[in-house]
């Protein structure tokens, strides 16, 4: 199978934002999924016999979630801004390359001396500077959205390594650290002929 060009150039733009898609809906996906961890994790600790010391087993999981909720609002964050230095580049650029386009039909009067050319030039001068102006415009907004970009790639990193940490917190200490969600004092919670658990 041959593409042509333009077909070459509409598969290589639809797969770059498919990609994007799939990375926006990662970093709402980790907000979503950091809040849901801790959420989960106080509910636990709330039920268990002590919950001061189940906080307190589980604080650096609330901490790792809370970054990784965090980090992905920054990220969806740094995504809107990249998105608007884009668009203001391709303004930027679509005004120089108009003003351009008007100084390709506006030839330079040439005379000697120099200066008595100046008068005849004001105009195509003029739109030379604004020329010049949009190509730096549209040069300072593709710097910008290069940050925005590795601003939101960093943040995506972190959230999705915060999450990891939080759900591991706990793992690591029953595994490594040989400590247990609940106290040795906490009081034994024994079933009821009700059915209800009493302490």
């Amino acid at each position: 199978m041959t593409f042509n060009t333009e077909d070459t150039k509409r598969l290589v733009q639809n797969y770059a934002q498919e990609s994007e898609n799939y990375l926006r809906q990662l970093h709402v996906w980790l907000g979503t999924a950091s809040a849901g961890g801790a959420i989960a994790m106080a509910t636990l600790a709330a039920n268990l016999p002590d919950p001061g010391y189940s906080f307190a087993y589980l604080i650096n999981s609330f901490w790792c979630f809370l970054i990784g909720i965090v980090s992905a609002g920054i990220a969806t964050f740094a995504l809107a801004m990249r998105a608007s230095e884009k668009s203001a580049h391709f303004a930027s650029a679509h005004n120089r390359d108009n003003i351009n386009s008007a100084l390709r039909s506006m030839p330079e009067i040439i005379s000697s001396p120099h200066s008595l050319a100046d008068p005849g030039n004001t105009e195509r001068n003029k739109l030379i500077d604004q020329s010049k102006a949009e190509h730096e415009k549209a040069e300072q907004a593709w710097t910008n959205q290069t940050c925005w970009k590795v601003s939101w790639a960093t943040a995506l990193v972190i959230s999705g390594l915060a999450f990891v940490g939080g759900f591991s917190w706990p793992l690591v200490q029953m595994t490594f650290l040989e400590r247990q969600i609940v106290s040795a004092g906490a009081p034994h919670v024994q079933p009821s002929k009700s059915g209800y658990s009493r302490y």
